[in-house]
């Protein structure tokens, strides 16, 4: 059995960006849905930007909750959360094509100061604060560590 590495071909940074970049092409060109999906991928990836600076395991949708949350908690910036769903919705909407094009465009704007917001609020905090004390995510984070390691013993 053959593992993928765990690190990105790209930065997530750069994956952000890029996402950023084609959702605002993707309203230009009148595209909701993959506009909308352009836009959650692009908050994932800037999650994950802070995730992997801080050592915090992402291996699934819902952790992107829960670190934005222990985000906002530990900073007091409490707007964090009001733009995540904000953006969340986009991700539902590339489902359910319940937005406007210009409801998109707004959420492209909103994006962009929850990238903002939590990457300042990243800033404020210790560095050495643990990860997200959320019991299912700390669950997830041993289950994921035992599946690794059992992986790891197989294909020695």
């Amino acid at each position: 059995m053959t593992l993928a590495s765990d690190s990105p071909i790209e930065e997530h940074a750069v994956h952000r960006d890029r996402m950023l970049e084609h959702a605002r092409k993707m309203v230009a060109e009148g595209d909701r849905l993959q506009a909308s999906e352009k836009i959650w991928g692009a908050a994932v990836h800037g999650i994950k930007v802070i995730a992997d600076e801080r050592g915090w395991p992402y291996s699934r949708h819902q952790d992107a909750g829960v670190i934005t949350s222990y985000i906002a908690e530990q900073t007091g910036r409490l707007e964090i959360d009001t733009l995540f769903s904000a953006v969340r919705d986009m991700h539902t909407n590339f489902y359910g094509d319940r937005r406007t094009l210009k409801e998109i465009g707004i959420a492209i704007e909103r994006a962009e100061q929850f990238l903002s917001l939590l990457h300042e609020a990243h800033l404020l905090m210790p560095p050495d604060l643990p990860m997200p004390n959320h019991p299912e995510y700390r669950k997830r984070v041993r289950q994921d560590a035992r599946r690794a390691a059992a992986a790891r013993t197989e294909n020695r």
